[in-house]
C-alpha cells in the first residue's frame, strides 16, 4: 500500500496513511487487510485491490525488503519513522504535525553541519557522502 500511494502520490502521503491505517487499529492491536483496504479506498476508489496488495503486486517486493529492514533493526511497534537513523516518537507521526517534525529535526541537523564546518571539521576538501555516511546514525 505504501509503495503503490508513494508512486501515485508523493512519499509523505504515503506515509500519512499509513499512519491513518494504524489509528484504525485502535484495540485490536493487529493492522488487518481490512484497515489497509478503508484507507485504500478512500484515497483511490477506483483502484483494484488486489493489484495492489496480492501476492503478484508489482509494490510487493518493496513491502518484502521493508519487512526485512524492519526486523533487521528491531525498531519497536509500527508505525516507525526514522530521520538520520534516529526514530519519531509515536506522538510526532501525526499528520498534523509530522511536517513540522521533520523540519525541526532537519534545523538540528544543519546546525551541526554548520558547527562542523566552522570548526574546519567539513570543508571543500571533504567528501560530505563519506563524511555524512560516517556518522554513527547514518542508514546505509
Amino acid at each position: 500500500a505504501f509503495n503503490y500511494i508513494a508512486e501515485e502520490h508523493d512519499v509523505s502521503q504515503a506515509f500519512i496513511s499509513i499512519v491513518q491505517m494504524y489509528q484504525r487499529v485502535k484495540n485490536d492491536n493487529i493492522l488487518t487487510v481490512d484497515h489497509v483496504k478503508s484507507v485504500l479506498l478512500k484515497l483511490f476508489p477506483d483502484a483494484n485491490i488486489w493489484d495492489i496488495l496480492g501476492i503478484h503486486s508489482k509494490y510487493d517486493n518493496g513491502r518484502k525488503e521493508g519487512a526485512s529492514f524492519y526486523r533487521m533493526t528491531g525498531l519497536g511497534p509500527l508505525p516507525q519513522a526514522l530521520y538520520n537513523g534516529e526514530p519519531f516518537k509515536l506522538e510526532q507521526l501525526n499528520a498534523e504535525e509530522l511536517e513540522t517534525n521533520v523540519l525541526h529535526r532537519m534545523m538540528d541537523t544543519t546546525i551541526n553541519l554548520q558547527r562542523e564546518v566552522l570548526t574546519g571539521v567539513l570543508n571543500d576538501r571533504t567528501n560530505v557522502i563519506d563524511f555524512l555516511m560516517e556518522k554513527n546514525n547514518a542508514v546505509p
